[in-house]
């Protein structure tokens, strides 16, 4: 939950400061595997690369998309 958000931010950061934009990139994956990690699971992007940029996607659907209600 935070580390999509941190690689995904540093492609607006890259306009204002792009050292800071380009030390986002591994700090994100760092915490990406530290997450998995955590959770022991392996990572998508392991078995399939799209994975990496379908990631933002996937975040910004499940905390701002629509889901039917079931009742």
């Amino acid at each position: 939950m935070i580390a999509i958000p941190v690689g995904f931010s540093s492609l607006i950061v890259v306009w204002f400061h792009w050292v800071i934009a380009l030390l986002l990139i591994p700090t994100a994956f760092a915490l990406a595997w530290l997450g998995h990690l955590i959770e022991g699971n392996k990572p998508a992007f392991l078995t399939n690369p799209a994975h990496v940029f379908v990631a933002p996607l996937w975040m910004f659907r499940r905390l701002f998309g629509r889901y039917k209600s079931t009742g």
